[in-house]
């Protein structure tokens, strides 16, 4: 059996070999022009210590010494942890549930266009995509608080906002500069586009056919088609349409292209697509936990890009922005922040004592420091409620 930790382990194991070929790229970018400001969202991003003091000063986090409860009732949601979050450092900039929804909204319009067959523009879209690029380097973990939500009207409008947004959050934590998360962006956002034309077929309360699924799996074609029609839209994006259901070991589709024949971002894409689809349901099954997502790519990880699969674990977590947990305390807990190189623990919020009743005032716990408290099991979202 496979374990997260041995993934992780054997990437450490990996860094060593690995450095040479680090320190070369390195200088090949020292002799590059330097970037604009804009074009590094790594030095945008707040630094997360001066974000857990933030914390700290508001009245609703105080200090891990209160422990005061009242009477049982029903834990927040995680709509209401969300909006949470994002109230913290909101202030002077765009709030990210707008962006999100009008995220929600570009792609409805688009989708509505693509099934009709009239024109998109793709310079409006990708203005879009820069708005969330920038966001996202300012305000990562509000935006991953959102990338849970769902849309059962049409479960591909959220699918393709969800993926966009987690491309980009992998392509920061991979050092992407600002036009390549865009355009990485875009591909995420439009990589199903093609799906308009199977979406009755997919709607099925059930399994799907095999004859059924042999239909489905020529959306690719159907996207590329949609999109080598669309103006100012970079040929990157049309070939990760074409190639993000593709799979190193040769089992994907529509080619059954190898690991060195797939685009690296169609790599990216293929693998975020996939993890956020198990994580949301669908119309003949229910979701998976995030954690219990990655141990099922984990099984099947000859199909994904080992270093990438890595990242995935590192930067967005196998307990996310957002995720229940109980810790080994027996308490309630909601992670609000990750910790860079500690992906088993990250910082958490915990909402109810071990009895299940619910905390006057959350208390923030940083994991790494607190040697003697782990996240025991994650938790469905009904649990917590219980």
């Amino acid at each position: 059996m496979v374990r997260i930790s041995d993934i992780l382990r054997r990437g450490r194991d990996e860094e060593e070999p690995r450095k040479d070929k680090a320190q070369q790229v390195q200088q090949e970018k020292e002799e590059k022009p330097p970037l604009p400001a804009q074009d590094k969202p790594k030095k945008e991003k707040p630094p997360k210590k001066a974000k857990r003091q933030s914390r700290k000063k508001t009245s609703s986090e105080p200090s891990a010494k209160d422990s005061s409860v009242e009477e049982k009732e029903p834990v927040a949601s995680h709509v209401e942890i969300a909006r949470v979050i994002m109230e913290k450092t909101r202030a002077g900039r765009p709030r990210s549930d707008e962006i999100y929804q009008e995220l929600i909204a570009l792609i409805k319009t688009v989708l509505d266009k693509a099934a009709k067959r009239e024109p998109i523009r793709g310079r409006d879209i990708l203005l879009r995509i820069d708005r969330a690029v920038d966001q996202m380097a300012l305000a990562a973990d509000e935006l991953m608080a959102l990338v849970s939500n769902s849309t059962p009207d049409n479960y591909l409008y959220a699918h393709s906002v969800n993926v966009s947004l987690l491309s980009i959050r992998l392509g920061l934590g991979l050092g992407y500069n600002k036009s390549r998360l865009s355009e990485l962006g875009l591909a995420g956002f439009l990589c199903d586009i093609g799906m308009v034309k199977v979406l009755d077929i997919t709607r099925q309360p059930r399994k799907l056919t095999p004859d059924e699924y042999e239909k489905v799996k020529e959306h690719p074609v159907y996207g590329t088609e949609i999109l080598e029609k669309i103006k100012d839209l970079s040929k990157v994006v049309i070939y990760v349409t074409h190639q993000e259901h593709e799979r190193i070991n040769g089992s994907g589709y529509p080619r059954g292209l190898t690991m060195g024949d797939i685009d690296e971002n169609a790599r990216i894409v293929g693998l975020l697509d996939v993890y956020e689809a198990l994580t949301h349901p669908r119309p003949h099954r229910k979701r998976l936990l995030p954690y219990e997502a990655i141990q099922e790519m984990i099984r099947n990880r000859d199909q994904f890009d080992h270093d990438l699969l890595k990242a995935l674990i590192e930067e967005i977590g196998i307990y996310p922005i957002g995720s229940w947990v109980e810790l080994n305390t027996g308490e309630t807990a909601i992670v609000t922040s990750l910790n860079k190189g500690f992906p088993l623990q990250p910082t958490v919020n915990v909402i109810a004592d071990s009895e299940g009743h619910k905390l006057k005032e959350a208390k923030s716990v940083e994991l790494p420091a607190q040697a003697a408290i782990f996240i025991k099991r994650p938790l469905s979202e009904s649990e917590p409620s219980k």
